[in-house]
């Protein structure tokens, strides 16, 4: 017993000298919110990348390359992580609208994902297609090949969103603004100064680089 109370004494640090935060550093962004308003619940991968499943309780949606903004409805939709044994469910449609094959740890079984609620949504396109123009909902799905049938019944999903809550405080907005050029002043606008929530900033295109 005494020859461990020495060891002890031995490995401890110094009185003062001992490992400490840096208070200096510059803080990461998610460690301005409150732990209780994050979790982590789980993480994913595509065998090169790892992705971490955080949950929280709000959140500000701001898309880069939105161009007419029906993506940034994103919490609207339904979403399926498929592992081999388990499946996670993200969003508040009732049918299931896009599915994703996940590999490597699952999630417990048991695990229930609330959505969060989306305080703001905005996006930004150098060619911001306009919807309320007359034709312009026909002429979006004039875009997608007449084999999927799939992708148009996904598209007129999210048009019946947009125009659900057009006119509300929930409304998704797309402005101008040339990327990466203008980048920096329209996330000034976009982002409030001092958030109440994460900023999700996202690219819906991005995931083909993965």
């Amino acid at each position: 017993q005494s020859k461990l109370a020495l060891a002890v004494a031995q490995a401890a640090p110094a009185k003062g000298n001992g490992l400490k935060p840096d208070a200096a550093r510059r803080r990461e962004t998610l460690e301005s919110f409150p732990l209780d308003n994050i979790k982590m619940v789980g993480h994913m991968t595509n065998g090169r990348n790892d992705f971490a499943l955080l949950q929280v309780e709000a959140a500000y949606l701001v898309e880069l390359g939105a161009s007419a903004g029906l993506n940034l409805f994103a919490e609207q939709r339904r979403f399926e992580l498929a592992w081999p044994d388990v499946n996670v469910t993200l969003g508040q449609a009732e049918a299931p609208q896009f599915e994703m094959v996940c590999e490597g740890a699952a999630p417990p079984a048991s695990l229930v994902v609330r959505t969060p609620e989306v305080l703001t949504r905005i996006g930004a396109d150098a060619r911001v297609v306009d919807l309320d123009a007359p034709g312009a909902e026909t002429q979006l799905a004039a875009c997608v090949w007449g084999d999927q049938p799939q992708r148009m019944r996904r598209l007129q999903e999210a048009l019946a969103l947009r125009r659900q809550f057009q006119g509300t405080a929930q409304a998704a907005r797309v402005v101008q603004a040339r990327l990466p050029e203008e980048l920096e002043e329209f996330l000034h606008g976009a982002i409030p100064t001092q958030p109440l929530a994460p900023v999700v900033l996202f690219d819906t295109y991005v995931t083909a680089y993965f």
